[in-house]
């Protein structure tokens, strides 16, 4: 008899990573197709206990505290519910439970086994407290709770400033670690759970869960992945464009106007270089909503005033530049017309004097012949910062628009 060769294909876990189980069985793999990342399920007895958030808030540890800072409710149930019973719960909890707690499905996790979480965030309602979840849950008649836990991800530090905490902060990629004092591997996993429920989105993964560090889309090549661009300079809008590899001439990340534009990408390994920048239409027309920033000029004001919002912190910048159009009447007929433009051109030094600032002003304008007043600008250096000051001897207040463009000199 000849022999025989059986092949056989063997297929792992896959889908998009929203769904990825939490936790995967002990050396389960896992494809999250969406992002292209290999995961594997590690040993659930053997620590660390506790979450990993994915560059949540563009690496702001404190946007990714608020995600997993909420208490969680952890009921055990002995013995174990069944799909009715947990049904009768959910039923109960969402409706109108004694006490009024305010919760929906997405707050309610259950394991399919003894324990049913329920996220006890007073921010969504000041009922929603852990006594008064517990109450509801005895009140609802359902099961017998045998034990109760509350897990609470927060409160974390960052180990370069405290070496000494249990949880972790990593600085290589925007991602953060969180510990749970006390926990085990499953409450750390029905906490990511929850977690992900609550906010329709795979932001937190458990520990128990280890990504394949060498798969991922882009591995390999830079990519642009989360780009964030933030302009400080209001009246300035931005557009990012590409999503194909940073070497590729294709990528380009364009803005209108504006200085002070910070770009950040979340990991070193998806950094990019900026090779050279290009001015693609230098004709900007402000319009509509994209009006540069808008101040009042109060007429009659004689002696010098201060303009609330033009007030430049030295140690930010000590050169400005002030682009500003001034009017009165708008497009009214009248005898009080009114136009001016120009440039202030500012600068001071915390070390000339007691500190001191500096202003020249380009004005230029159009008026009706028989209009009398005019507006007068100084910078004032006042205990480390400039303020733009102004006279206006019309009768009339003067609408004032500015554009700014500011650094440091050193």
């Amino acid at each position: 008899m000849a022999n025989q060769i059986v092949i056989s294909r063997i297929q792992n876990r896959r889908g998009i990573k929203e769904n990825l189980p939490q936790p995967l069985l002990p050396g389960e793999f896992a494809l999250t197709v969406d992002t292209g990342e290999l995961w594997i399920g590690t040993d659930p007895a053997q620590p660390p206990f506790g979450v990993r958030t994915y560059g949540t808030g563009g690496g702001d540890i404190s946007a990714a505290e608020s995600i997993v800072d909420t208490q969680i409710v952890s009921a055990k149930f002995t013995p174990a519910l069944d799909a009715s019973e947990f049904a009768s719960l959910l039923l109960y909890l969402t409706n109108t439970p004694t006490p009024a707690v305010v919760l929906d499905d997405t707050d309610i996790l259950w394991d399919e086994a003894s324990s049913v979480l329920i996220a006890a965030d007073t921010s969504v309602d000041v009922a929603n407290t852990i006594s008064n979840i517990l109450t509801a849950i005895t009140n609802s008649g359902v099961g017998t709770l045998d034990a109760v836990t509350y897990n609470q991800l927060g409160a974390i530090n960052d180990p370069s400033v405290d070496p000494t905490t249990t949880d972790a902060f990593d600085l290589t990629d925007g991602d953060f670690l969180f510990g749970i004092a006390g926990s085990n591997s499953i409450q750390g996993s029905n906490a990511a759970a929850l977690i992900n429920k609550i906010h329709g989105a795979f932001l937190v993964t458990t520990l128990s869960n280890l990504q394949v560090t060498t798969s991922g889309i882009g591995v390999g090549s830079s990519t642009f992945r989360d780009m964030v661009v933030v302009d400080v300079d209001p009246g300035y809008t931005w557009a990012a464009t590409g999503t194909a590899t940073a070497d590729s001439i294709t990528d380009a990340l364009t803005w209108v106007g504006g200085t002070n534009i910070n770009i950040d990408i979340d990991s070193a390994a998806d950094a990019i270089r900026i090779s050279s920048t290009t001015e693609s239409d230098p004709d900007i027309l402000y319009t509509g909503g994209a009006v540069p920033d808008e101040y009042t000029l109060t007429g009659s004001t004689v002696a010098f005033a201060n303009i609330t919002g033009l007030l430049f912190d030295i140690t930010e910048s000590d050169v400005i530049f002030i682009e500003y159009s001034g009017n009165i009447a708008g497009a009214a007929a009248g005898a009080n017309n009114y136009t001016m433009a120009g440039q202030l051109q500012i600068v001071g030094n915390t070390l000339v004097g007691a500190g001191t600032a500096s202003l020249n002003d380009t004005q230029v304008e159009v008026r009706d012949a028989g209009l009398v007043g005019a507006i007068a600008f100084e910078a004032l250096y006042v205990a480390g910062d400039i303020q733009l000051r102004y006279t206006n001897t019309f009768a009339d207040n003067v609408r004032l628009r500015v554009i700014r463009r500011r650094w440091m000199s050193f």
